[in-house]
């Protein structure tokens, strides 16, 4: 016997809680691999808003920064409006504070610390 087969005999000798609650923990583990997949999409995401912010002078402006990020993301605006309001503020919370950590790196280099 396969051993598809075999499970779905194991599956039905199962009592109708026994496999709701089967089922219930299987359901888990999807919602589970689906968040960490989205998890490290947004991780990823977040490395490719970093790489951009690089690309920008520590003296332009937050509004510049986003700019820029925003003409390099394919969508551009349509694409942002799009992401979840939560993403978006995460988003710009990332670029900022990275632009803000190169800030700070310009000065320590330009002082010689």
């Amino acid at each position: 016997m396969p051993a598809k087969d075999k499970k779905l005999e194991e599956f039905l000798s199962l009592t109708r809680e026994q496999q709701m609650l089967r089922i219930r923990f299987l359901m888990d583990q999807d919602d589970a691999f689906i968040e960490e997949h989205k998890r490290r999409i947004r991780e990823g995401n977040m490395d490719m808003l970093g790489y951009l912010v690089d690309k920008c002078h520590v003296g332009e402006s937050r509004l510049q920064v986003f700019r820029f990020v925003l003409s390099k993301v394919k969508g551009g605006h349509k694409a942002w409006r799009a992401m979840p309001r939560k993403v978006r503020r995460q988003a710009l919370q990332h670029m900022f504070k990275r632009h803000a950590g190169n800030l700070g790196l310009y000065h320590c280099v330009m002082r010689g610390v």
